[in-house]
């Protein structure tokens, strides 16, 4: 099940009294590591949230999800996926998200 397009059909339907927290996709190809600044700052404008949980696309369950809170964590968390993808299994990567 492709949980975006599942948010974007709820979001549509526009059924009172639920909502749905705004989405976005964002290719790790598409990322650049160096201006996590940026992306930081635009995503949460975009998205009009202060903190930003994000989730692997493609996986099928939970795993992957995380609430970041600062832009640092978005680093971090968007370092390791980078790293996974490109098949760099070796490498160990501690995800922290300071509370």
């Amino acid at each position: 099940m492709d949980k975006y397009k599942t948010g974007d059909k709820i979001r549509n339907l526009q059924i009172k009294g639920l909502s749905i927290a705004s989405q976005k996709v964002i290719k790790t190809k598409d990322i650049n590591l160096k201006d996590i600044k940026h992306l930081w700052i635009e995503l949460r404008k975009e998205l009009n949230s202060k903190t930003l949980i994000v989730k692997p696309k493609d996986d099928g369950c939970s795993t992957g999800v995380a609430h970041l809170y600062r832009e640092i964590d978005l680093k971090n968390y968007l370092t390791y996926l980078i790293h996974k993808k490109t098949g760099y299994q070796k490498a160990h990567f501690i995800i922290k998200i300071v509370l």
